[in-house]
């Protein structure tokens, strides 16, 4: 539903980026290594030394936490879960899945800032 919901062509590729797994966070970037992948358990956030997941991305990565009090609402972040996170990934609500695309775009857009210090 967000294709036809998100009408910023950015927004929407951001969207599609997170949940097509066509993004550089370390639980993708770490099965590119050659000749052997990084295990699952060693793909670890440099900036917060979790696991770097979309789950740790959209919920838990304390660099973020003003960009979520002010786009994705208290629900999904004041008490976090696999299930709220799922709810919020599969939202068809118009606004609220504008605003989770306005925050997954500019998180990104944050992360690559972050990373390229």
């Amino acid at each position: 539903p967000y294709l036809n919901i998100l009408n910023i062509g950015s927004v929407r590729k951001s969207m599609s980026q997170l949940r097509l797994s066509s993004h550089r966070l370390c639980i993708e970037t770490g099965r590119w290594n050659q000749p052997t992948c990084t295990p699952i358990n060693e793909r670890i956030c440099i900036c917060c030394q979790s696991l770097d997941n979309e789950y740790n991305f959209i919920i838990e990565f304390k660099s973020y936490i003003e960009l979520r009090k002010q786009l994705i609402p208290i629900y999904h972040w004041k008490h976090p879960n696999v299930l709220t996170f799922t709810e919020l990934s599969n939202c068809t609500n118009a606004r609220m899945l504008s605003n989770f695309g306005s925050y997954v775009k500019t998180a990104f857009k944050l992360r690559t800032e972050l990373l390229d210090r």
